[in-house]
């Protein structure tokens, strides 16, 4: 019996070895590799009708993406195959339009999506903190800033979109007792230094002097400005009447 199955051993053996043979030699015909191509399509197609093959195909499938992805030389294989695909792709016209509707749609659907939002600032804020470490990087941070600074004070609609978001978050933060006693504290420190300075008092005479003539082109203002004139002219010669008799008492 041992010899019979060390013959049979030896049949199937000479046997698959002719059968690689003959597929070799059909192989190497184009004619047969694509009718071969086309039996192996139908035939995949019949069994996927099964939903018992397709579960199998898909358990088969991921198992093997599983394997790949644990694999450093197949994922980096993967990643130059898939940016040369993307690198010739991108060459046609058609296809980049194509790609920058489908980013332009997936950034509006995320940008919709609280959670992505928040996970997008967490991870500029960590960017833009690791960068900054970087003199180089602060450097040309600061001359970014102060360009794109210039050029918005050159916009007078962004001006006034500045002036109204700051005139409403000061008029905000006024509610806060604790804040607008910092703010006369902060007032009054800064009146006080600049009372000191002498450009400084000229240039406010000047700036008052000018406000002033301006306002006077108003004959409401200079009908106002008169009446308080007289009224405070008339206070003073009232002090300077009490004054004149008190002082007989005086002596």
């Amino acid at each position: 019996m041992a010899n019979n199955r060390q013959n049979d051993l030896k049949t199937r053996e000479r046997d698959r070895r002719r059968d690689a043979l003959v597929r070799a030699e059909r192989r190497a015909n184009r004619d047969y590799r694509l009718q071969e191509q086309a039996r192996n399509t139908r035939t995949r197609r019949i069994t996927r009708q099964d939903p018992d093959y397709r579960s199998m195909e898909q358990e088969a499938n991921t198992a093997q993406h599983i394997l790949r992805r644990q694999d450093d030389a197949f994922r980096q294989q993967e990643r130059e195959r898939d940016a040369e695909a993307h690198s010739v792709a991108r060459q046609d016209p058609d296809y980049r339009s194509m790609e920058q509707e489908a980013n332009t749609a997936q950034h509006i659907l995320r940008r919709q999506d609280d959670a992505f939002r928040q996970q997008e600032r967490e991870r500029d804020a960590e960017a833009h903190s690791v960068a900054r470490q970087d003199p180089d990087y602060r450097s040309m941070e600061q001359e970014a800033n102060t360009a794109q600074h210039i050029l918005r004070r050159q916009d007078d609609a962004f001006r006034q979109q500045e002036r109204e978001r700051d005139a409403e978050a000061h008029s905000v933060a006024r509610q806060d007792p604790d804040y607008r006693s910092m703010e006369q504290e902060a007032n009054t420190a800064q009146h006080i230094l600049r009372g000191q300075d002498d450009a400084f008092r000229q240039q406010e005479r000047e700036r008052d002097a000018e406000a002033h003539f301006v306002a006077r082109q108003d004959p409401d203002y200079r009908s106002m400005e008169q009446e308080a004139n007289t009224a405070e002219h008339a206070v003073r010669r009232e002090n300077q009447d009490h004054r004149r008799r008190a002082e007989p008492r005086c002596k």
